[in-house]
């Protein structure tokens, strides 16, 4: 297919399916839209704190792909569950429904989403400007919208994970979220250091873990 489609339909994608799914949800179930700032201001504190970690690491640990990916799984697993706890502890008290949980995680995700987004949309404007716009799209480029679309599934789900911590009073919980991010973001970073072409395999591991996530956002069930 031609790059410069392609990369539109991803942009409409990456643009839409998080807005329509908060739309719905505030249609549905009358979930205040406010709540993604909730998600999305976790998701700041969450990168911050990855990135300054990552930086401390050495560059030569990243780029062992086991090491690597243990390293990245584990700084994503416990700064992503650590800043959505407190974000559910000081910002969002009262959520104690799925609807709730799932709108703050579709504003944890929306911020990357609509990051990238506009970075396809600057890539497809000088493709215009270079009159470029023909070429046709490689494994990677196709692997954009799955890529960037999946970890939508990751955070709804694990917030509703992390919210059980304190509707049940259970730590457990915590662990099970700080487990699932580790495992899907470590996995990811070990396929893209040791994988000569990994684009399709990437493809297939998102697919799987968006499935999963799912899945437990559909049978994990209020208390």
């Amino acid at each position: 297919m031609n790059i410069f489609v392609w990369r539109l339909i991803t942009t409409i994608l990456l643009l839409s399916i998080p807005l329509v799914t908060a739309r719905w949800l505030y249609r549905r179930y009358g979930v205040p839209v406010a709540l993604m700032s909730v998600g999305a201001i976790t998701f700041v504190g969450a990168f911050i704190a990855q990135t300054i970690l990552l930086t401390l690491l050495p560059a030569g640990l990243l780029s062992v792909p086991l090491v690597g990916g243990v390293a990245v799984g584990l700084i994503a697993g416990f700064t992503e569950i650590v800043t959505v706890s407190i974000g559910f502890q000081y910002l969002a008290k009262s959520t104690v429904t799925r609807p709730q949980g799932v709108m703050i995680g579709v504003g944890h995700a929306l911020l990357p989403m609509l990051f990238v987004a506009l970075t396809l949309t600057l890539t497809m404007l000088g493709q215009i400007s270079e009159g470029s716009i023909g070429d046709s799209a490689d494994a990677e480029i196709i692997a954009e919208p799955i890529v960037n679309l999946a970890p939508l599934a990751m955070h709804v789900s694990v917030s509703w994970l992390v919210l059980q911590t304190f509707l049940r009073n259970e730590a457990k919980w915590l662990f099970y979220g700080i487990v699932a991010v580790a495992l899907t973001v470590g996995t990811e970073a070990f396929i893209r250091e040791a994988a000569y072409e990994p684009e399709l395999i990437l493809v297939g591991w998102w697919i799987v873990a968006a499935v999963g996530f799912m899945f437990i956002l559909s049978v994990v069930n209020d208390p």
